[in-house]
């Protein structure tokens, strides 16, 4: 059995962190894991949902959504539907309510080799390591967005590269990073109410893509990517003075640019592209590894609960 924590001491907006965490990961393999990667935004309102916002404000980021169950290559969608702004990804049937973060002891714990703490390697922008507060939002610029109300989060694949936030003249250590996040999700698939996954668009009642019943071993991937296509784009760019996209996040945010952090190679010298022969999958199927040297990465805001909507 998980050991869950609450983290949150106070339901105020503002206190820190508002996720819950799990200490362990369940037994058995999940019925479908979620990928993300690239310039988004996270919030957790406790367990009882997740919210992850898309950075628009990039035109050389492309936002995709696909889903694919294994072992049926027609099995699945591509792409976002026309104008929406929020996706709904509800699991029904759970083999346990709510979204969780994976934290475990020692923080540098994998269970897999790929799966690694939330907690110790996602970049938390409101959290101590960056702006320890609650940060401003664009709510127009966070569009469309993913709202998922079942999962375990985790860091997924661990940087070999160390990376430092710099901000005007200061400079801290952050170490290994997550290049990526994921969720699992486990449903219940023994006999009675079986689980299911279903994809709705903004107030629509009917999904425009379920899974149907999830059966014992059936395994779906949904990769959910906002990048500009891949590492081998910052081929020519990629040195010790060169930040990383994380200094992107600060497009949907209202803040000055003397107080952004940046995300730098904490090496010296120039370093060549460094690729961990993991892909995501991106628009028109193309793939691309996960960068190490130069990760697309997104931001969690640790004291927020839900983002603002822009007649807010």
């Amino acid at each position: 059995m998980s050991r869950t924590t609450e983290h949150s001491s106070s339901g105020v907006e503002g206190a820190f962190p508002t996720y819950k965490t799990k200490s362990t990961y369940p037994g058995g393999p999940p019925a479908a894991t979620i990928y993300f990667d690239g310039i988004m935004l996270y919030c957790f309102d406790s367990d009882r949902g997740c919210s992850v916002a898309v950075n628009n404000r990039l035109p050389d980021h492309a936002l995709d959504l696909g889903v694919s169950k294994k072992g049926e290559a027609d099995r699945g969608i591509s792409g976002v539907p026309d104008n929406a702004s929020d996706i709904r990804i509800v699991v029904e049937n759970p083999v346990e309510e709510g979204v969780y973060v994976y934290a475990p002891s020692p923080s540098y714990y994998t269970p897999d080799g790929k799966r690694c703490s939330f907690v110790e390697y996602a970049l938390d922008l409101e959290g101590p390591v960056f702006h320890d507060d609650i940060l401003p939002k664009i709510p127009d610029a966070l569009s469309p967005r993913f709202h998922i109300n079942s999962g375990l989060f985790f860091g997924y694949k661990l940087s070999t590269m160390l990376f430092d936030a710099k901000r005007g003249n200061g400079q801290h250590q952050i170490g290994k990073i997550a290049l990526a996040l994921g969720a699992d999700i486990f449903v219940k698939t023994s006999s009675g109410a079986k689980g299911s996954i279903k994809f709705y668009a903004d107030d629509d009642r009917t999904p425009f893509f379920e899974t149907g019943t999830i059966e014992e071993g059936d395994r779906y991937e949904i990769k959910i990517t906002n990048t500009t296509g891949g590492c081998e784009q910052h081929v020519e760019h990629v040195n010790a003075a060169e930040p990383t996209d994380f200094r992107l996040n600060y497009e949907a945010l209202d803040i000055e640019t003397s107080d952004r952090f940046s995300l730098f190679d904490a090496a010296d010298p120039a370093y060549p592209i460094i690729t961990l022969g993991e892909f995501i999958k991106t628009k028109m199927g193309m793939e691309h590894n996960l960068c190490d040297s130069h990760p697309c990465t997104g931001g969690i805001c640790g004291r927020t609960r839900q983002f603002p909507r822009g007649h807010e």
